[in-house]
Parts: C-alpha cells; structure tokens; sequence
C-alpha cells in the first residue's frame, strides 16, 4: 500500500471517529421528524413500551401551556386539547376565566403557582364561595363537578382515544382529612376508567384503590369490575397531597377480554385484574377528565357533609358530640362511617378529627382518629372523647381550610393539582382500537 492509502485509511478512522463522538453526543444516530402521527416528548414508560404503546397521542404538560376552550359547555366551536364539560358526565365551565389573579376561585385555574411546591400547574378548585340560594360555590350542573375534559359537550370536538393504551396523570390533591373531597383523574366511553379516585377522609387509602372500571347495565347502572391493592401498603411513604404518577394499563389479550394494571410513580404492576369485553365496549372510543367534587358517597355534589355550622356542643352517650346545622341540618344527607370528620372553632373537646356515631344531625365522636385510616367505633378505632371546654357557639364541620382567609385562596376549597396528563397508545391511533384482536376505528359514544 502507498502512502497516499495509508493517509485515507487514516483520514477514514479519523472521520468515522468523529462521527461516533458526534452521536455519542447527540444520543441517538435515527433522528425522528415530528409531525401528526409522531409526537415528540417524553418517552414511554417501560410499561408501555412492553405493551407496544409508544406514541404519545396526548401530552399535556401544565407547566408549560393549558389549551383550553372557555366557550362553556355546550357551546364550544373550536378544537382544543380541553373543555371544561361533557354531557352526562361534567358541566363546569372557566368562570370569570382561568387566571389565578383575578379569579382566585376559578374552577379551572391556570397558571397556578403550587404553594407548596412552586410548581406550575393546572389546579381543579373546588370551594364553597360564591355562594347562591340554591348552592355553594363555584359547582358545575352535574353532580357538582368541575375540571376539564378532552371532549366538548356533545362530544363533536376535541379528541376520542382507543380503549387499548397506557395513560399516566401526575398530580396531588389538597387538603386531605378535611371534609369529604372527591378528586379523579379518569376517563370515559362505554366504560368508566379510574386511574384513581380519592376521597379525602376515606379509609382504605382515602377510597382508592377500588373498582377502577365500571361497566354499565342495560339500565345504565354502573358496575364495578376488579379491585385494587392497599397503595399505601405496598408504597408506604406514599400519600395523596405530593406529587405522584398515576398509571393505568388497559390492553386487551383476545377479542373480549381486557387486561387492567395500575401503576404508582412507573412501579407495579398492581391491582391487575380481566374483565369481559362487550361488542358495544370494543368499539367506542375514550374521553379523559380531571374532575373535582365534593360530597360523600350517596350525595356527590352536595355541600351538607362539608363547611356546615356547628349548632350545639355536648356530652352524650360517654363521650363529646355535636350539632350540625345549615345544609346538612335541612337535608340530613346519608354519611359512610369508614370517613373521618374533622371539626374546628369550637374551644371544647370536640375540635379535632374523628371517628363517629351518627343520629340525625348530632354526631358522637371517637378516636382522635389517624391521617387516612380506618377507626369506625364499630370496628375497634375509636376511644370516647371525655368532654372538656366551654361552648359559647361557632365553629365548623369539616371545614377544608388552610390558607389565606377571607373565603378566598385556600380557605372553603378543595385543589386538584396536576402537572402532566399523557397517554401512549399505538401510532396509529386515530383510526384503530390499537390490538391485533379489534379492528373498530373508536367511535364518540
């Protein structure tokens, strides 16, 4: 070989050198085009990848932008990522619009500065100011909900997602232990998707897990399909009101059966479970919601089990009670005993959080109960609570406070925070139910 080869075989190493340390550099050597069909961003969590769900067919990022529609529900004229209802599951809408500042009881709030965190985030508010003669607080018209969806009211804009994929929400939700707060991040078609549902006194951390689908009857019941795990006894520094990753994995393994997992900050799988896939189920699409309502189970939307007047203080039955007045008083509303209340402002024994036996409107108290557990006086969990102190009237019933008085910011409202809401499905997504076994293109139910 002559000089001048050995001169471009070095020049050759020397190029195919910096080459490497080119792509090295830059991570990758195949580099992706964004457009409609591939979105760029975060990649897919290893749950996903394994179940071939790669594309991110929805990337919510709140730190960032929230694309909204604030026409109100039923109005709507454009597409946007969000809406603030859907028909016969959410009727909010912005309010007096979705800026913090000058509307600090919003429903939808955007940007939103965590305050404890200092993120920016979207925040779901939920409180009992302004308040009407017909209701408390900024409510929607169903059920009492508000937050936003990923459809319009009747459904004819905004997106429709197949039913095979793997959808994350990444949030908190504040107070807890305070009041009977009902917070979801879920979805929608011919079967209802929890990823989660907390409810802010509830045992059995804090109502979720449960049933995470709910498939309906003939009559348009709903009927729960699979159970979940203890999260807090497989993640035992978990709590609701930080900041975690909630994901479920819905992949169908034949024509009608589909394969549920839930995942907690991209660990698990837990709670799996199969249920049964009906004709009607394999071929509607999915709509996602984060929604925010409050109430106990028999009454959502209503305001008589939370931010109620206290109306007598005594000693009964060997231990503290109360009196509850204003709403609750008039409507009595039914109440489950696995949930804590949480009373203030009266200068006596019964200020605290606690288990309880209920007559009407009176309530004898039990415990001091624990943060998110389980202390029915039925059940072992509670000690009677030996009078003390000196009522002169006032004071609350689970009263969701904290904050910055007034009846504005954090005082009278519950807060759904969110950071990111994603989905991953197949890349061709907008036209196929994502599984070799369903060849419907999802259709809006």
């Amino acid at each position: 070989m002559n000089r001048f080869g050995i001169i471009g075989l070095i020049a050759i190493a020397i190029l195919g050198a910096l080459l490497v340390k080119a792509l090295a550099l830059t991570g990758t050597a195949n580099i992706t085009k964004c457009s409609s069909s591939v979105n760029c961003g975060p990649t897919p969590p290893p749950q996903a990848a394994a179940a071939g769900y790669t594309t991110l067919a929805l990337n919510a990022d709140f730190s960032k932008s929230l694309d909204i529609d604030c026409e109100g529900a039923g109005n709507e004229t454009q597409n946007h990522m969000w809406y603030t209802g859907m028909q016969g599951t959410l009727a909010s809408d912005c309010g007096a619009g979705i800026d913090p500042a000058t509307n600090p009881d919003g429903p939808v709030m955007w940007p939103f500065t965590d305050p404890v965190t200092g993120d920016t985030v979207v925040n779901i508010r939920r409180t009992t100011y302004p308040t009407t003669a017909d209701y408390q607080g900024n409510m929607g018209r169903l059920l009492g909900r508000v937050g936003i969806s990923t459809s319009s009211y009747f459904k004819d804009l905004g997106q429709q997602y197949p039913i095979n994929l793997y959808v994350e929400c990444v949030e908190r939700v504040w107070p807890l232990d305070s009041g009977y707060m009902w917070s979801n991040c879920w979805g929608i078609g011919s079967v209802e998707n929890d990823i989660n549902e907390f409810h802010g006194t509830a045992s059995g951390d804090y109502g979720n897990p449960g049933p995470v689908v709910w498939q309906y009857d003939p009559a348009g019941c709903p009927c729960p399909s699979g159970a979940g795990q203890s999260i807090s006894a497989l993640f035992p520094n978990w709590n609701p009101d930080a900041y975690h990753a909630y994901g479920l994995l819905l992949q169908q393994t034949s024509a009608t059966n589909m394969h549920v997992c839930e995942y907690l900050d991209d660990q698990g799988p837990w709670g799996c479970f199969d249920y049964t896939l009906t004709a009607q189920e394999q071929q509607y699409a999915t709509q996602w919601l984060l929604s925010m309502t409050v109430g106990a189970p028999c009454c959502e939307g209503t305001w008589t089990t939370t931010d109620q007047p206290i109306i007598g203080v005594g000693s009964g039955n060997g231990t503290t009670y109360i009196d509850v007045g204003g709403l609750f008083q008039q409507n009595n509303c039914c109440m489950a005993n696995d949930y804590g209340i949480r009373v203030s402002g009266t200068n006596t024994s019964a200020d605290g959080y606690w288990s309880w036996v209920q007559s009407a409107n009176r309530f004898y108290l039990y415990g001091p109960r624990s943060t998110g557990t389980s202390q029915s006086p039925c059940c072992g969990g509670g000690n009677p609570v030996p009078f003390s102190g000196s009522w002169s009237g006032g004071g609350n019933w689970n009263l969701p406070g904290g904050g910055t008085g007034g009846g504005h910011g954090y005082d009278h409202a519950f807060n759904h925070s969110a950071k990111t809401f994603r989905l991953w499905t197949c890349q061709d997504w907008q036209n196929t139910q994502c599984s070799p076994y369903n060849n419907n293109v999802p259709q809006r139910n």
